[in-house]
C-alpha cells in the first residue's frame, strides 16, 4: 500500500468497511489530505462524514471518547468542518500562530560553507546538531543530536513486557495509532500506558536488543484463503542509526519514569501528529534533561515543531530552550 497514493488508501478503506472493520485513523487521515491536495472536497467531506459515523456507533454521545478515538475525532471533526468550507467556496479562516516562549542560549561557532560546523571538542567539521552537542560534551552532559529517536524508541521499549519479533521494527506511532496488518498486533493503548508506569531498566535494556537484533524470524499473511510466510531480519538500526543501548538506559535514568509516561499519554491521544517535531538534541547529566532546538542563521520555526513546544514541552514543564547559534567563517 503506498500511503501517497490516493487510489491505494481507498482501496485500503473500501476493504477495511467490506470487512466490517474500523479503517485505521492514518488511512482516513491521509485520504483527506490527499483528496484535499485534488481538491477534491467533496471526497474528504464523505469519508470525514462516514468515520464519524462509525465512532459515534462505537462511542455514542453519551459516553466518554477512549483514549484511542479522542484526538482522532476531533481531528476528524476539524477536517469535516473545513472541507465544507472550501466545497462551498468559502476561505478557511485564519487562525493566528501561539507564540511560542522558551529560554534562548546563544553559542558562536566555527563554520565552513554552508553545512560544516567546526566541532570545539574534536574539532572536525560536523553537522551542526552535533557540533552544538559537542559543546555541551565539554560540560560533562550526554546525549542524542537526531530528534525525536531517542525518546519515541525509549517509549517504544517502555510499552511492551517483552516486545516481539515482528513489532522490533514497527514505528512507535503506528503501534499506538493501530495502524497495522493485523489484528493480533493491535495493542490497546490503556495496556501500551501500564507497561510504560511499569518499566524497568531491564525491561528497556532487553528489548532494545531485541530492536537492534537482526535475527531472521518469519511472518505468515494470509489473503483470500492462501497462506504465506516471509523471512525478515531488519533492525531498528536501518531506521535509527545513531542509537545506542546506553542512550536509551541514561535518558530512562534521568527523565524518570513518571516523566515519560507522561510524555507516552500526550504522544498517544495522536501518535501521528507527535511523531515529528521533536528538539535536535536531548541531553542530560546528573538527573537533569535538557531539550534543545537548534537554530541556525536564517533557519525558521516548523509546524511540527511548535506543536511538540506547546502541547508536550511546555505542559509537562520539561527543560527545553533554543540555541540560537552566531557564526564565525573559517579561512
Amino acid at each position: 500500500m503506498d500511503e501517497h497514493n490516493l487510489d491505494d488508501m481507498l482501496e485500503h478503506w473500501e476493504t477495511a468497511i467490506r470487512d466490517g472493520k474500523i479503517p485505521a485513523p492514518y488511512c482516513v487521515e491521509r485520504i483527506a489530505i490527499l483528496a484535499r491536495k485534488k481538491k477534491d472536497y467533496a471526497l474528504v467531506v464523505s469519508i470525514c462524514e462516514q468515520y464519524i459515523s462509525l465512532l459515534n456507533k462505537i462511542y455514542p454521545k453519551n459516553e466518554k471518547v477512549g483514549i484511542k478515538a479522542g484526538s482522532t475525532y476531533a481531528a476528524i471533526e476539524d477536517r469535516l468542518v473545513k472541507a465544507k468550507l472550501l466545497l462551498e467556496g468559502k476561505k478557511i479562516p485564519y487562525k493566528k500562530k501561539a507564540q511560542i516562549k522558551a529560554p534562548v542560549v546563544d553559542i558562536n561557532l566555527i563554520r565552513r560553507g554552508k553545512k560544516k560546523w567546526k566541532s570545539p571538542l574534536t574539532n572536525k567539521w560536523v553537522l551542526i546538531e552535533e557540533a552544538v552537542l559537542d559543546y555541551y560534551r565539554l560540560s560533562g552532559w550526554k546525549g542524542y543530536s537526531h530528534e525525536g529517536g531517542l525518546i519515541l524508541n525509549l517509549i517504544k521499549a517502555m510499552s511492551f513486557p517483552e516486545i516481539g519479533m515482528d513489532h522490533r521494527c514497527t514505528f512507535i506511532e503506528a503501534l499506538y495509532a493501530q495502524n497495522v496488518a493485523f489484528e493480533k498486533d493491535r495493542f490497546e493503548i490503556p495496556w501500551l500506558l501500564k507497561n510504560i508506569k511499569s518499566a524497568t531498566k531491564n525491561q528497556v535494556k532487553k528489548n532494545f536488543a531485541r530492536m537492534i537484533s537482526t535475527e531472521e524470524y518469519e511472518v505468515v499473511y494470509e489473503m483470500g484463503g492462501d497462506t504465506w510466510t516471509q523471512t525478515k531480519s531488519e533492525s531498528v538500526l536501518q531506521y535509527f542509526p545513531f542509537l545506542e543501548g546506553w542512550m536509551l538506559i541514561q535518558l530512562y535514568e534521568n527523565l524518570g519514569g513518571d516523566s515519560i509516561y507522561k510524555i507516552a499519554q500526550i504522544f498517544a491521544t495522536d501518535p501521528y501528529k507527535y511523531r515529528k517535531g521533536w528538539p535536535d538534541l536531548t541531553i542530560w547529566k546528573d538527573g537533569e534533561v535538557k531539550f534543545l532546538e537548534v537554530k541556525s542563521p536564517n533557519d525558521t520555526m516548523r509546524k511540527s515543531q511548535e506543536t511538540i513546544i506547546s502541547k508536550i514541552m511546555n505542559p509537562l514543564n520539561l527543560d527545553f530552550a533554543f540555541v540560537k547559534i552566531s557564526s564565525t567563517p573559517s579561512y
